[in-house]
């Protein structure tokens, strides 16, 4: 509720989404069954890179946020 009250159109994108998802369940098939799958290790560092990636973001919008940009 909060993003749609912030973002008034979040609703409808979320709604879109969930009707998106719903479809692509109901197929009988998708391009991308039968696809080999990750290996394990493949999962856990993309899982890594993921969460520093995140990491790093959150880091640089606290930056960001504190007003301490001072170019030289």
């Amino acid at each position: 509720m909060a993003l749609s009250n912030e973002f008034p159109e979040f609703y409808r994108y979320a709604l879109l989404m969930e009707e998106a998802s719903e479809a692509e369940g109901n197929r009988g098939s998708r391009s991308y069954d039968g696809m080999a799958q990750f290996l394990e290790q493949h999962k856990q560092l993309a899982a890594q890179l993921l969460a520093t990636a995140a990491t790093l973001e959150r880091g640089y919008q606290a930056f960001l946020g504190s007003g301490k940009l001072h170019w030289q």
